[in-house]
């Protein structure tokens, strides 16, 4: 079940973010707002106040196994060697890796966040699924 966000919310990220949301919309609940705003907020500033380095830019945001995925990539980047580093740059490596971490970190907060309200939430099967829900978004039949 695909859970859609706030059309006002989604409004808001793709204005604030346009470069980073140029080739997608995130489909997930209102809950991880706050957490992909944070996420988004950082990554651009990093992003603008690195000389040189490529844009990042999501093509996919969505819910998978019960948290936030965020896929990304960097345009006009012909190839990254196996840490993601295009050039001899110190101030990109760091820029690469703190992007990095920033994604990794909204991932993994995600596991603790309803994703319907923003609520303390952890992970639960409900129908088969695994989904982060508060006690109040979860369904009484549900496991964990």
């Amino acid at each position: 079940m695909e859970v859609v966000m706030d059309g006002e919310k989604l409004r808001h990220l793709k204005e604030q973010f346009p470069k980073l949301l140029e080739l997608t919309s995130p489909t997930v609940g209102d809950g991880w707002y706050d957490l992909l705003f944070i996420a988004f907020s950082q990554m651009q500033r990093i992003a603008d106040n690195t000389p040189g380095l490529p844009q990042p830019v999501f093509n996919q945001i969505k819910e998978k196994f019960g948290g936030l995925r965020l896929y990304y990539f960097y345009p006009f980047v012909d190839e990254l060697d196996d840490e993601g580093i295009t050039d001899e740059n110190p101030r990109h490596d760091t820029a690469y890796g703190s992007i990095t971490a920033i994604v990794d970190f909204a991932e993994e907060m995600s596991n603790y966040v309803c994703e319907d309200c923003g609520d303390k939430g952890h992970q639960r099967q409900i129908n088969g699924w695994l989904s982060t829900k508060c006690d109040k978004h979860t369904p009484d039949d549900a496991n964990g």
